[in-house]
């Protein structure tokens, strides 16, 4: 009778081990996971800016070339000079600085 008590004690014992086990398996891979999805938060918040700041650029660029083929094909009744002036004195919407990164 000690013999199947030392089996179910040891049956037990390794069931609980188990359990136990395959719990720090779960929470190690889970804060892996978070820690990925941290990095990949970070990325994006590091490259909006950039994006954002190139739109910018491409909306500036977009507004002169508007602004020159109207000229172009006389669909506004100005004169050269008052063109050459609001062309000139534009002033691009630039609010966030443009970074440069070396990656």
């Amino acid at each position: 009778m000690s013999n199947k008590k030392t089996k179910l004690s040891v049956m037990l014992t390794a069931a609980f081990l188990t359990v136990i086990l395959a719990g720090v398996f779960v929470t190690g891979f889970a804060g892996f996971k978070l820690n990925t999805a941290s990095e990949q938060q970070a990325l994006t918040r590091a490259r909006l800016g950039d994006l954002q700041a190139l739109q910018t650029l491409k909306d500036n660029l977009t507004q002169q070339a508007l602004l020159l083929v109207s000229a172009a094909a006389g669909t506004q009744p100005q004169t050269e000079e008052k063109l050459k002036t609001q062309f000139l004195s534009y002033r691009p919407r630039m609010t966030i600085p443009l970074r440069i990164s070396g990656s």
